[in-house]
């Protein structure tokens, strides 16, 4: 007999005064899951819902979904109050923000009032029940837990598409499930959750469909790509729906797929994609080299967003710049990129690189144990902060460049990043931090 009640939640948008109605894709996934295998589930979304005592005492389990680092200390938060609150069953915290957590780690942070959620554990012991795959399963079951309206609100934006996971690269600062084989969902599941989301459409009337799709380097398999992308487009051709697909690709596989079929970029954009982001991360090989990016190369870039932009993509440049180790060297040469692809009509989107809490020694990890708050400072879009960069003239130099880039092309509409300011120093410059991050852009 399953574990019959379970009680996903969603954490609020992290720094304060907005919503983001958005559930993650892999939220979605596991809710169904669940369902199939027997488990009743409700779903809560803290950046609309209120979080009832009814909840909690119907609960018999509860995860916590952490979309990345700075939704940390609000997770942190929300266990204690349901501890405090009275619930005394087990609690599951997971997501990309902690799923490659050592357990020691995860235990400080937590205080052992948590169990971290990851893709090795006995999901069979803790609900009493055998689920299926990732690939196995559509998000139908999910979507039908909504309200009319609630479903309405998610599909009428841009919303997650789980197509595949896994990606052969290992990028030291990526958190997601990096260093595998990707995996595709399988056909007959993504069909019927393709119908069902149209189906919705139609019925809110609504003829877009705008979708971030899932794969963390979307060009790892194009076979397998066009014929999802073609799948998706067939049916949303039948109905009448445009649609609109943004990808993420390292400009590698990119670059060797389209040597490899010239034809490929005009038939995906023809099915619909429209966006493709490259993971550039500065300018500097010796910076690649450090971060494990050495598939990158000047070169290898030119070469992606040359033929990129021949197809009629809107191209990304991802730009992680201003590590711990990163020199003026690097930030000239991180900076001079910038700009030399904005030109070229590229649309930037800057992120300050921070060490990864995951891999920390205690030393370092006691600050955030002791504060939960500072986890905020590892936001990528944050300015670097004496946390996260202790040497005073290097934090200086990242800042400068990092808000220098972000200057000279928001102006023109080339910049997507909105600046965080770092959570530090007295009550009063907290207070200003936290009232200055409540008016700034959520970040994409």
């Amino acid at each position: 007999m399953p574990n019959s009640k379970t009680l996903l939640i969603q954490l609020r948008y992290p720094h304060g005064g907005k919503s983001q109605a958005y559930l993650p894709g892999g939220m979605l996934n596991f809710a169904s899951r669940l369902i199939v295998a027997g488990v009743d589930v409700r779903l809560v979304d803290l950046n609309l819902d209120e979080l009832s005592m009814a909840d909690i005492i119907w609960a018999q389990t509860i995860c916590i979904s952490v979309l990345g680092t700075p939704y940390i200390p609000s997770a942190i938060r929300l266990v204690e109050e349901l501890r405090t609150r009275g619930f005394t069953g087990k609690i599951l915290v997971g997501g990309q923000g902690v799923e490659r957590f050592n357990q020691a780690a995860f235990d400080r942070l937590f205080s052992q009032n948590a169990i971290q959620a990851h893709e090795q554990m006995d999901l069979q012991a803790i609900f009493g029940a055998e689920l299926p795959t990732l690939q196995e399963v559509s998000m139908v079951p999910a979507l039908k837990l909504l309200c009319e309206e609630r479903r309405a609100l998610y599909l009428s934006q841009e919303f997650p598409l789980y197509l595949s996971q896994g990606c052969r690269f290992s990028c030291n600062f990526c958190a997601a499930a990096k260093d595998r084989p990707e995996r595709y969902r399988l056909k007959e599941a993504f069909e019927g959750e393709l119908n069902y989301i149209i189906s919705e459409l139609i019925r809110i009337d609504v003829y877009r469909l705008e979708v971030y799709i899932s794969n963390l380097d979307a060009f790892q398999n194009p076979v397998q790509l066009e014929r999802m992308l073609e799948m998706i487009h067939d049916r949303c051709k039948r109905s009448g729906i445009e649609v609109h697909v943004r990808c993420l690709s390292t400009m590698a596989m990119f670059a060797f797929a389209a040597r490899k079929d010239p034809e490929l970029p005009a038939r995906l954009k023809s099915y619909g994609l429209r966006i493709i982001a490259f993971g550039a991360d500065g300018g500097d090989k010796r910076v690649w080299a450090r971060m494990g990016k050495r598939h990158n190369s000047l070169k290898t870039l030119e070469e992606a967003v040359k033929s990129a932009q021949a197809a009629g993509y809107q191209v990304e440049i991802l730009m992680v710049i201003g590590f711990r180790d990163d020199d003026a060297l690097a930030m000239y040469r991180a900076l001079r990129l910038s700009l030399y692809w904005a030109k070229r009509g590229c649309i930037l989107r800057p992120y300050l690189g921070k060490p990864p809490i995951d891999h920390m020694e205690w030393e370092e990890l006691k600050q955030y144990v002791e504060s939960p708050d500072l986890i905020v400072n590892l936001d990528y879009a944050a300015f670097g902060s004496r946390s996260t960069h202790p040497n005073g003239r290097q934090r200086l130099m990242v800042n400068a460049t990092y808000l220098a880039v972000m200057a000279a092309l928001t102006p023109f509409g080339l910049n997507t990043t909105f600046p965080i300011l770092p959570l530090e120093g007295s009550r009063v410059r907290r207070a200003l931090a936290h009232t200055v991050n409540r008016f700034m852009p959520a970040d994409r």
